[in-house]
This record gives structure tokens, sequence and C-alpha cells, in this order.
């Protein structure tokens, strides 16, 4: 099941997302990585970098997003090699 969060965002700002994965996690499993898509209204895809923290990532989204509705899907690997339900970010980018 994914997880959504709608977000608002100015074009000028790169903002950090944390992604709490707790909840997901059995005990003594870890995250590894993580997996971003993103999808923009229009032109190419922008590159999200990421900090794994156990429990916790922190996505950061570019500065320069087009104005419009980006969706970026965020999927973790786990230490035991399972996959995390996905976070789901709609990022509304007004100016």
């Amino acid at each position: 099941m994914a997880i959504q969060a709608n977000v608002k965002q100015s074009s000028l700002e790169c903002l950090i997302y944390p992604i709490d994965w707790t909840l997901a996690l059995l005990s003594g499993v870890t995250v590894t990585g993580v997996t971003i898509t993103h999808t923009p209204p229009s032109g190419s895809a922008a590159s999200f970098g990421d900090d794994i923290a156990t429990p916790i990532t922190y996505i950061e989204s570019p500065k320069g997003l087009v104005t419009g509705n980006h969706y970026v899907s965020i999927v973790a690997t786990t230490s035991n090699a399972a996959l995390c339900p996905e976070v789901y970010l709609i990022i509304a980018v007004d100016r």
C-alpha cells in the first residue's frame, strides 16, 4: 500500500523531505538504499538527492522545478532484501 503526501514548493527552493520507514521495518532491519522516480509535468525528470539514515531517509528536491505537479515515487530497499511500501510525493510547484 502506497503512502501519499501532497506538498507545495517554489521553483526557487531546494527542500528536504524526511521519509520515516519505522513502521515498515522489522526489528534489526535497516534501509540500505532508495529508488527515486520523478515524473515532471513537462520536460525532463530532475535528479533528486537522498541521504539514507535508518529509519529516516532524507529526499532533497532540486531548485528550478517547472511549474505544475511533480510526482515522486520513493521505494526503500532493506538489509533483508525486502522493499518498503512506496511513498508517493506530489509536489505542487507554483512559480
